[in-house]
């Protein structure tokens, strides 16, 4: 553990000051951040770079004022707590009218603890009842459960069986920061742990360091923006089966393998869109996983899914039979990924995600992203009346919570039930 004691017993006298009553991560991050910014001015940063440090590092003060004045000092700052002020930063304008997500989930989860313990009623009712059991009510607190309605409403379930899943997805349905501008404020953490590292002559924050470098954003899209709506998914299916007989109708400058690379990069989006596969796993789909099972359906066979899980998804032979014959008669093995090149090259995520962004341009689409394939496969099941605990089969979902956010869009499935139930009889 970082002996803070020992390390600043020769500060200047306000340091010391700070330290004989008591270090608090808030002292020594205004320490350390006023150090910092005045070590950014003696090397000649930029103004606007200036500024954008500290922006963050004002807001990382905030954040320690609010949450962390436990007296714990910087032996505590970890990649976790760095991660969880980058969440709280992303309604950082917000927080100043109606606290920050943190506290928003505090109040929400209040609620729900609540409403667990009145029985089985209803959003409006519970929420009704929850009011009525306080002596005031908050705008935060008015303002978190509001918030939380629309998305309750669209992705309903037992308030009781409301669990950190939910919460999570509930979370990351709020707008967020693009991935640049997330990249952008880890770098300044990292730059600004690694100026303490370097001043102590200290390796205490490696550790946080390379977690920070490695942490990725895990949404880079806005939910809300996933759906792709029907007319969308009609002019990528027409388009799809005109752009492996034609390829130059979206390549200007065809080359000799421009037909194989049309058929490559349409198997990856009808694997994901007509299979429910990920990305990863479309990438890393080999030729003898694919069986032809049946008359209807090919049978898939996922190896080493996310959390290195196995499963079997299926896609229907009129929606894949043209790709897949036509790509697996260039195969050299079947231990080939389908995702190859005639010269032998997998494709790379980023280079799918540029084909299918430009796929979308090209059609008009305004959404973005490889997510909203998968995304629509399940929709599209829970429409249909799909039976939710085959879909996370399909899905390769751990918990059936994550499974249930496509279950808004099984209303037509429930409107279509009643209207065939008649009348009494």
């Amino acid at each position: 553990m970082l002996d803070l004691e020992t390390i600043f017993t020769e500060k200047n006298t306000k340091v010391q000051k700070k330290l004989d009553g008591g270090i608090s991560l808030l002292d020594d991050l205004s320490i350390w951040i006023n150090k910092f910014t005045s070590h950014l001015v003696d090397v000649g940063v930029a103004k606007n770079t200036l500024t954008t440090y500290k922006t963050l590092l004002v807001a990382l003060d905030e954040y320690s004022n609010r949450y962390l004045t436990t007296k714990s000092g910087l032996s505590e700052f970890s990649d976790v707590l760095a991660n969880d002020f980058l969440l709280w930063t992303e309604n950082y304008k917000v927080n100043r009218d109606y606290g920050s997500i943190k506290e928003r989930i505090t109040l929400l989860f209040e609620f729900i603890s609540f409403s667990s313990k009145i029985g089985d009623t209803d959003f409006i009712s519970a929420r009704e009842a929850y009011y009525n059991s306080l002596t005031t009510v908050s705008d935060s607190l008015e303002y978190s459960l509001n918030e939380f309605e629309d998305y309750y409403l669209d992705n309903e379930i037992a308030l009781d069986k409301i669990d950190n899943n939910y919460i999570k997805y509930y979370i990351e349905s709020m707008k967020k920061s693009s991935a640049t501008t997330m990249i952008l404020k880890r770098t300044i953490l990292q730059r600004f742990l690694l100026y303490i590292d370097d001043t102590l002559e200290s390796t205490y924050f490696k550790e946080t360091i390379r977690n920070l470098r490695v942490y990725k954003k895990a949404k880079g899209e806005i939910y809300e923006s996933k759906e792709i709506d029907e007319e969308s998914v009609k002019l990528l299916h027409q388009f799809i089966n005109d752009y492996v007989d034609n390829p130059k109708i979206f390549v200007k400058n065809l080359r000799k393998d421009s037909v194989h690379i049309a058929y490559r990069n349409s198997a990856m989006i009808l694997l994901m869109m007509g299979a429910g596969l990920r990305v990863s796993e479309a990438l890393s789909l080999r030729y003898c996983d694919i069986i032809d099972s049946s008359e209807g359906v090919y049978t898939i066979h996922i190896l080493g899914g996310k959390g290195n899980k196995n499963r079997t998804s299926y896609i229907q032979k009129s929606l894949f039979k043209k790709h897949f014959e036509y790509l697996n008669s260039y195969k050299k093995s079947d231990k080939d990924f389908i995702s190859l090149s005639l010269s032998g090259n997998k494709i790379a995520r980023t280079n799918l995600y540029t084909i299918v962004k430009n796929i979308f341009i090209h059609l008009g689409i305004e959404k973005q992203g490889l997510h909203i394939f998968r995304h629509h496969f399940g929709s599209n099941f829970a429409a249909k009346d799909g039976n939710m605990k085959i879909l996370q089969d399909l899905l390769g979902h751990s918990s059936t919570a994550t499974t249930m956010i496509y279950s808004a869009t099984g209303e037509g499935a429930k409107e279509r039930a009643i209207s065939e139930l008649g009348g009494f009889k």
